[in-house]
């Protein structure tokens, strides 16, 4: 784990998510109207009682909370870290240190079930109206989502493609078993993108540090994050906050 950088804890946050999402297609409806708490969604406390486990238990590394991002995937394609718990650009990360790792992707298991994939949506890049050189703008728009560009950051960038016509030149296990869980479906929109309450990220990092470093438990980890949702939902003025 590598908490120095804070945004890779809430990797563990996301893959818990999803499969919530997953089990129960109505929870982010729920969450947004208060009609529910973390500690009471079915498997959220038996995900981060785990989390506690593993640390618990030596699984994890002991510079958990000062490891960085570069020294995890580093630690993975080196063969001294048997997983880690982050997103389909880890993969060029790690292939950027170590070009020949041997790498398997999978989700993290779900508490009441198979995992479930989440998948962001594209990032958008459009033309402002009111531009001068809109034309200019659109060719480069279309140059820039070309096959043979879209080609070349694949290869350097190893995931699944959002195009038809652009497959990975040489694929990785990891790539291959990706593609796999997307081909399946069942894949869901992650919470950060799906709700309308503006993500309350730092909060929920502080109740990863004090979770890993041992300083709370699995309930007071819930209610840490349970306050700071209820905090995020109320400067955001939703209904029922």
């Amino acid at each position: 784990m590598s908490g120095e950088d804070g945004w890779t804890l809430l990797q563990h946050r996301s893959a818990v998510n999803n499969s919530l999402i997953g089990a129960d297609p109505q929870l982010v409806a729920k969450l947004d109207g208060n009609k529910v708490k973390w500690a009471d969604i079915p498997g959220f406390n038996v995900q981060n009682q785990a989390l506690a486990d593993w640390v618990g238990k030596g699984l994890t590394n002991s510079d958990a909370l000062t490891a960085t991002y570069e020294s995890g995937t580093a630690a993975l394609g080196a063969g001294k870290a048997g997983a880690i718990i982050n997103g389909s650009w880890a993969l060029a990360a790690i292939t950027k240190t170590t070009p020949s790792a041997n790498l398997g992707f999978f989700l993290l298991p779900g508490a009441n079930g198979p995992g479930t994939l989440g998948l962001k949506r594209p990032n958008l890049l459009k033309v402002a109206k009111f531009s001068r050189h809109a034309a200019a703008a659109q060719d480069f728009l279309n140059f820039m989502i070309a096959q043979p560009q879209a080609q070349k950051f694949l290869d350097a960038n190893p995931g699944v493609p959002a195009f038809t016509d652009v497959k990975p030149t040489n694929p990785t296990g990891a790539t291959a078993d990706l593609q796999k869980l997307v081909d399946k479906g069942g894949s869901v929109l992650p919470l950060d993108d799906a709700s309308q309450i503006p993500q309350p990220q730092d909060d929920i990092i502080a109740a990863y540090q004090e979770l890993i470093g041992k300083r709370a438990d699995a309930a007071k980890f819930a209610g840490m994050v349970q306050s700071a949702w209820q905090s995020a939902g109320a400067k955001a003025g939703e209904p029922g906050f």
